[in-house]
């Protein structure tokens, strides 16, 4: 399903949108103090015994997390609560170098795990990115997508919402709405 993905330039530049990096320093300011906050909730809920499910989040979080804004801090939230393991840098997708990130659906013979998973290649995006910071949150964000086009039809594979004809042209049209993202992974995956 992947090979056939139009990765041209031409169609990355009609469907991308940039990212405005002076207009999110005060969001990434308020996402740091929002991090600390909800890292202590959760190992809270953890030593509580209230939080029944386990969720997999290898790699540089403590790195990531203090870049991502809050609504994208929200989204990786919501993908690990419905289930869906965020890995950053620690696959041998990653180590390609192609990607700056990728889902693996919970049947794909790429995924270890047998529970999807949502790849962020942050070394790549470093690498690739003045603006890494805000190409890490688009990451997420498209990746996100992703996930919720899996959630929606929850039989392994990924498939459009419906608002496009294509997986990718729908992941492009909203990965700048960070919003709008939260709110289809609420309504496919929670």
């Amino acid at each position: 399903m992947q090979e056939n993905r139009d990765t041209s330039i031409e169609y990355i530049q009609d469907l991308y949108f940039h990212y405005d990096a002076k207009r999110a320093t005060g969001a990434l300011a308020t996402g740091r103090k929002a991090l600390k906050a909800a890292r202590h909730k959760e190992k809270a809920k953890a030593k509580s015994g209230t939080n029944a499910k386990v969720y997999i989040y290898f790699g540089c979080d403590k790195i990531v997390d203090e870049f991502l804004t809050p609504v994208h801090l929200e989204i990786v939230h919501a993908l690990r609560q419905s289930g869906v393991a965020v890995l950053v840098e620690n696959h041998k997708i990653c180590k390609t170098q192609k990607f700056d990130g990728h889902f693996l659906t919970k049947i794909d013979k790429q995924n270890p795990v047998g529970k999807p998973i949502l790849l962020v290649c942050i070394e790549t995006i470093k690498r690739n990115y003045e603006d890494w910071q805000g190409e890490l949150n688009r990451t997420i964000a498209h990746e996100a997508v992703h996930a919720a086009q899996a959630c929606k039809w929850n039989d392994g594979y990924i498939r459009e919402l419906g608002f496009r004809k294509d997986i990718e042209k729908e992941a492009f049209a909203i990965q700048d709405k960070p919003r709008e993202v939260l709110r289809v992974i609420r309504k496919y995956c929670l």
